[in-house]
């Protein structure tokens, strides 16, 4: 999975997921953190039902649950994340529970806060020649305005897999991990 032939890696925490993430982010973190410094792209999102806290690593970023979330606004409008190739996307969201936590620690540039621009719900750090996005928010099935919401979530995909074949497919899955090589072979 940490090869070089790997490019982008997504891992889903959410619901009953936080555990066996967490187990995987802390079994693995160095080798983690040494992938991403020679250039791979990782995605880390949960809301962290069970475990309250989760360590992403990374120089200290964390997850801090339960900080609920029901109003989140788009910043940084200039990013990547939010001019498609998926529009329309939001500016702000609603629904019951945006995200279950916020982030703290370390954590780069944050593009989704709470409406009171408070807190981070997600952020992307640069880390060597990679990057990292950082996540709290819950599945796109709790937020509004639908189908916009997805839309966003898609954009975040296709930016963090730039470097793959742009054609590729990036497959859903409840599954912990989720990658796509620069074959462009999506794997689950």
């Amino acid at each position: 999975l940490l090869s070089p032939q790997t490019s982008y890696i997504f891992m889903e925490g959410g619901a009953t997921h936080d555990i066996p993430m967490n187990t995987f982010l802390q079994a693995n973190m160095p080798a983690l953190e040494a992938w991403v410094n020679a250039g791979g792209k990782l995605f880390i999102c949960s809301a962290g039902w069970n475990l309250g806290t989760i360590n992403y690593g990374f120089g200290g970023v964390t997850l801090n649950y339960p900080v609920y979330t029901n109003n989140a606004i788009n910043v940084n409008m200039a990013h990547p994340i939010w001019l498609g190739p998926y529009l329309p996307v939001p500016t702000t969201w609603t629904g019951n529970f945006c995200a279950h936590g916020v982030l703290t620690g370390p954590i780069g540039t944050s593009l989704i806060m709470n409406q009171a621009q408070t807190q981070t719900i997600l952020s992307e750090k640069t880390w060597g020649a990679g990057k990292v996005l950082f996540g709290t928010m819950t599945t796109t099935n709790w937020h509004s305005p639908a189908p916009v919401v997805s839309n966003q979530r898609m954009n975040m995909h296709y930016y963090m897999q730039t470097c793959c074949d742009l054609t590729a497919t990036i497959t859903a899955s409840t599954d912990v991990l989720c990658f796509c090589d620069c074959n462009g072979d999506a794997t689950v």
